[in-house]
């Protein structure tokens, strides 16, 4: 999936507008859907989808559909669209939002062998 970005964002999002970026997992918290894309200065962003348009829809083959139970108590529900090693469950979204190293590596990995 690919993804062009609404309006230039320099100072906190590091994103160009009219640039196109791919997208590495989708997710859903709060009622807000959010994309993973890498921005202008190679980190690993979470922003919502509001701030881009979608320039293909298309997902990769390997991507999985996890529906994800908020905390107890709180009553969201929220899911995750993307590579099992992110998506398999919340324990693993959770790894990959707080960018814990192992799974950090393992996304490099996963990028490294698409481009």
């Amino acid at each position: 999936m690919k993804v062009v970005a609404r309006l230039n964002d320099q100072n906190q999002l590091k994103l160009t507008a009219k640039k196109e970026y791919e997208v590495y997992c989708i997710s859903m918290w709060r009622g807000i859907i959010y994309f993973c894309v890498i921005n202008d200065t190679n980190m690993t962003l979470w922003t919502e989808s509001k701030k881009f348009i979608v320039s293909d829809h298309s997902v990769k083959k390997d991507w999985i559909f996890t529906e994800i139970k908020g905390e107890e108590g709180e009553g969201e529900v929220s899911f995750v669209l993307g590579p099992e090693f992110i998506a398999k469950n919340g324990a693993s979204y959770n790894a990959f939002v707080d960018l814990e190293s192992d799974q950090i590596y393992t996304f490099l990995k996963y990028i490294d062998k698409r481009n």
